[in-house]
């Protein structure tokens, strides 16, 4: 296998949210590009420069087609997502190209995908905030659960940070219980509250701000951006969404906080 460069990897990336897009115009599928890609769309019409992934979101209707529909389209891509398989380590799905092996020393849980696009579902969540944060409280339990699974311990151990033991313990306590129990857990307090209901949206099931609801009015509509060589659909209330997330979105961090949180390694096969 040849080692992919890093503007391999972003072009790959950016190929595979192409085809996506391609396909949900097609089946009148709603998405917007999410958290640090919809920054990069908006402050820098493509990958914010010291980022390297593509997160996309869907309302949970649209979500829920989107992976039941979408195997079969393309002949090098797939989507993997714990409702095709219930013993997927991720609450969420992943479309990858099947051309392409995506190394994660940090992942005990081995797959056969490679480089990928984060596919994450906006659900309906309560609009009694306490209810909602309890709600956020108890999924975060279990993504902690699903992260202590996925990790091997020699990495909890070479890290020798606080909270290892906790890991560790975590490993040991959690054992008896399957990816699949989790994922089940995760999924039915996710879609409790019905989309079409509710006011409030959020990516409960792995958001990575806690309990940074949206009104679902911001992900009514869609406009169309530039990102690098092509364009792609954001919703319109961008600005309420990144604002609620980052606050200043359009100012830059400082140098020191401008680097990849990504542990991997890509290979054409």
């Amino acid at each position: 296998m040849k080692e992919m460069t890093l503007e391999d990897f972003k072009r790959v990336s950016t190929d595979i949210l192409k085809d996506v897009d391609t396909f949900c115009r097609e089946k009148e599928i709603h998405y917007s590009v999410g958290y640090g890609t919809m920054i990069g769309i908006i402050r820098h019409n493509g990958f914010i420069p010291w980022d390297d992934d593509i997160d996309i979101v869907m309302p949970r209707p649209d979500y829920d087609r989107f992976v039941t529909e979408f195997n079969g389209w393309s002949n090098h891509l797939s989507v993997i997502s714990p409702e095709l398989d219930w013993e997927y380590y991720a609450p969420y799905a992943n479309v990858y190209d099947t051309r392409t092996v995506l190394v994660e020393p940090r992942n005990r849980h081995k797959t056969e995908m490679g480089v990928k696009i984060d596919v994450f579902p906006m659900d309906g969540v309560p609009a009694d905030y306490e209810v909602y944060v309890k709600q956020c409280r108890k999924i975060d339990l279990y993504k902690r659960i699903l992260a202590a699974k996925r990790r091997p311990i020699k990495f909890c151990i070479q890290d020798r940070l606080p909270n290892v033991m906790k890991v560790l313990s975590a490993k040991i306590l959690f054992s008896p219980f399957s990816y699949k129990m989790i994922q089940k857990k995760i999924h039915a307090i996710a879609v409790s509250s019905d989309y079409n209901h509710s006011i409030y949206v959020d990516n409960v099931v792995y958001s990575p701000y806690f309990a940074k609801r949206h009104l679902k009015s911001s992900y009514e509509s869609y406009e169309e951006k530039p990102f690098e060589q092509y364009s792609f659909k954001v919703a319109s209330g961008y600005h309420e969404i990144l604002t609620a997330i980052y606050g200043d979105y359009m100012k830059l961090p400082p140098e020191e906080r401008r680097i990849t949180h990504h542990n991997f390694i890509a290979y054409w096969k």
